[in-house]
């Protein structure tokens, strides 16, 4: 006797938390309950993402996506209700941080300091007395550093491996 197991389909969208726009690229994953892959989706340009040839039950749902911090959810597949999934991705923050010196080393104390992404949306800080600034919650991303009273501007790439920088005013 043959069993023929019925197969589903799951969809669902994803969108970042803050403005609600869709996240393109995402990796939807289903696993079951011993954490095995059983299937597995891209989310398109408007955030839905599709995944077929599930059979009912339990999954653990996990949505990846590099710029976001990983999201979990379990999900049950099955009955006469399609699985519509909504994953709200929170944005990964990393800290962009260093030190401003004059031109013979010494620290530059309460002094602006501008990071500016491409879009021109700014962050503002001051160094403190030993010349420190710090930009605690900063989307990974180009931006361009600015310092008040120096001529010169420098890209840098915030990431999660980031060094701390130096900014020397006698130079860029």
């Amino acid at each position: 006797m043959l069993l023929l197991r019925e197969v589903l389909t799951a969809r669902g969208t994803v969108i970042e938390e803050t403005l609600y726009m869709p996240v393109p690229d995402a990796l939807a994953v289903f696993m079951d309950d011993a954490g095995r892959v059983v299937g597995s989706g891209l989310a398109a340009d408007d955030g839905s993402f599709e995944v077929a040839g599930l059979h009912p039950g339990r999954y653990t749902l996990l949505v990846l996506h590099q710029d976001f911090e990983n999201w979990l959810r379990t999900v049950c597949v099955g009955g006469s209700e399609p699985v519509l999934a909504e994953a709200v991705l929170t944005r990964r923050l990393f800290a962009c941080q260093g030190v401003v010196l004059d031109a013979d080393g010494w620290p530059v104390g309460d002094t602006p300091v501008t990071l500016t992404d491409g879009s021109g949306l700014a962050l503002r800080e001051r160094t403190d007395i030993d010349g420190r600034f710090r930009f605690p919650d900063v989307p990974q991303g180009v931006y361009t550093l600015r310092v008040a009273g120096w001529a010169g501007q420098r890209r840098v790439c915030v990431t999660e491996s980031m060094d701390e920088l130096e900014v020397s005013l006698c130079g860029p």
